[in-house]
């Protein structure tokens, strides 16, 4: 894999992934020093700088990058898990306040338009009742994952998530890992945004309610299937990190980050709530 790529979603969100170098600054400037080649980091126009597996970075580097409002991110390979994160004390925080104000005034809409997008179901507030469709919710999940665990001829036994690691059915554990790599994902983007990730939509009462609601729209359509596909082929211990290793491929060749971005965006875009009234 390359030791950096760059995600750009119109002008507003950059994210320069780095792995395997050495991230410095140099005059007025950073660089990053990577094998036989150094790169010159355009700091001014990237919005988020994340620090993959081996990156050495020097108290300078960090400096000029919190100056410059660049957020760091140290992150698991390819954006997996989010461990760490630094950014400037002045930093704008318009999307956090829209977020409160979006939250307080249309949260049913909002939970309502996530819903209709997760399960491809046409997005319509005054036709559809929120509570009434939640609770369709458990009746879609278990529908789509007994469809998908037919496609690759996996017994289905349902999705158990407590209880010894060990003692769980092999597309459990690929499940869970895919989530977690996810979610590290999703909160990287959520951060580099500016959104809190505690004030959810449909999720409450967790720091990361939000990085649910959000890697909910993408856990059928991806982490799911892939885990059904992998456990059909493996069936010990090797499913782990097998799984981690095709959703650090997924996450590149899909432009995942992308996607993450244009719907946190829509999401929190206002005019998705307003009722359009015919003008005469």
């Amino acid at each position: 894999m390359s030791n950096c790529f760059f995600v750009k979603h119109s002008d507003k969100i950059s994210f320069l992934y780095l792995t395997k170098g050495t991230l410095y600054r140099k005059d007025h400037g950073l660089k990053f020093s990577m094998e036989n080649r150094t790169l010159t980091i355009p700091v001014g126009i990237v919005s988020v700088l994340l620090i993959g597996p081996g990156v050495s970075v020097t108290h300078a580097g960090v400096a000029l990058a919190c100056q410059m409002k660049c957020i760091l991110l140290w992150v698991g390979d390819t954006g997996c898990f989010l461990y760490a994160s630094s950014g400037s004390e002045d930093r704008d925080n318009a999307n956090f306040l829209k977020q409160i104000k979006l939250h307080d005034k249309f949260r049913d809409r909002m939970a309502l338009r996530l819903f209709c997008k997760r399960f491809s179901l046409d997005y319509n507030p005054r036709r559809v009742n929120f509570q009434k469709i939640m609770g369709m919710e458990g009746a879609l999940v278990r529908k789509a994952y007994l469809g998908i665990a037919k496609k690759y001829g996996i017994p289905w036994e349902g999705r158990k998530i407590h209880g010894e690691w060990a003692s769980q059915a092999i597309y459990n554990k690929a499940i869970s890992v895919g989530n977690s790599c996810l979610y590290g994902l999703v909160s990287s983007c959520l951060q580099a945004m500016g959104y809190s990730s505690a004030l959810g939509v449909i999720h409450q009462g967790n720091m990361m309610s939000l990085v649910f609601d959000i890697a909910d729209l993408y856990k059928l359509q991806y982490v799911v299937p892939l885990a059904f596909r992998l456990s059909s082929l493996i069936c010990d211990d090797s499913i782990e990190p097998k799984m981690r290793e095709e959703m650090r491929k997924l996450f590149v060749t899909s432009k995942f980050m992308e996607k993450v971005v244009m719907d946190v965006e829509d999401l929190f875009d206002e005019n998705n709530y307003q009722d359009r009234k015919s003008t005469r």
